[in-house]
């Protein structure tokens, strides 16, 4: 048996997997795992890949649709607000050009387009769950 004649700081020691790639990442279905499970309560929701609109709207709890929806409604009234009065909201709004202006009001209004959209979207995810949004 052989000993430390002093101790080396110098050395690099590895206890690795022997064959081991350093830097390689597999995806659990390539080491033989399960497809992932999320939980929404009782529910049970596999996770699958969408197929346009916003992604992973399949994947969240009904209680998260809702909650994005009253976010969604809440940033929906910010802008109208905006658009309403937008010296009131904005300090430099009076040194902006008429162009600026302009495109300012129709960055809010396509926001508020898109938030619709996403809103839609969700009241469409919990139709076809069979659950409805009552708020």
């Amino acid at each position: 048996m052989w000993k430390y004649a002093r101790a080396r700081t110098d050395e690099l020691f590895h206890y690795g997997v022997k064959g081991m790639k350093w830097g390689v990442r597999r995806t659990p279905e390539q080491l033989g795992h399960s497809p992932k499970v999320a939980k929404a309560g009782k529910r049970v929701i596999l996770k699958e890949k969408s197929s346009g609109g916003e992604k992973g709207l399949k994947t969240q709890p009904s209680s998260a649709l809702r909650k994005g929806i009253r976010s969604l409604e809440k940033r929906i009234a910010e802008h109208e607000a905006k658009i309403n009065a937008p010296e009131k909201y904005c300090d430099e709004w009076a040194t902006y050009s008429k162009n600026e202006r302009i495109g300012m009001v129709n960055h809010w209004k396509k926001e508020n387009k898109d938030f619709q959209q996403s809103i839609y979207n969700r009241l469409e995810e919990l139709r076809n769950r069979g659950e409805d949004y009552n708020e």
